[in-house]
């Protein structure tokens, strides 16, 4: 079974699955580069050195490969900017968050100040996409 026929199997409950995948979604992520160098200190296998290793490694799905899954959605256009030691990040729905600097190496969970929905004009512009 491929990527493709497990989503579909697992959203549409054709049948059960050769496995339930764990899933790697869009603005998730695998590991950053300073958890992968934790992770190797603390036994992790070598082999397992990028998000496609990884993914493999814990059996997570990424969709890589299902090319119509999210197609023809517009990337939402982002404004970044430094602070002291934070980096923040203004969404153009509005949403704002804050995150240590240097956040590949150094992960912490980042603050969400502002979110995407606040209110009921704000949940209508998502209604209406």
């Amino acid at each position: 079974m491929n990527e493709l026929e497990r989503f579909n199997t697992v959203v549409q409950f054709l049948k059960k699955p050769d496995y339930w995948p764990l899933l790697l979604t869009l603005g998730g992520f695998a590991v950053t580069e300073g958890g992968m160098i934790k992770l190797h200190r603390e036994g992790m296998p070598e082999w397992v050195n990028d998000n496609e290793t990884w993914c493999r490694y814990w059996g997570q799905c990424t969709f890589d490969h299902a090319k119509d899954i999210g197609a023809g959605e517009k990337p939402m256009k982002e404004e970044k900017w430094i602070e002291g030691d934070f980096e923040y990040m203004r969404c153009e729905t509005g949403a704002l968050t804050r995150r240590v600097k240097d956040h590949e190496t150094n992960y912490s969970m980042p603050e969400f100040i502002e979110f995407h929905v606040r209110d009921r004009a704000s949940l209508n512009c998502f209604k209406n996409v």
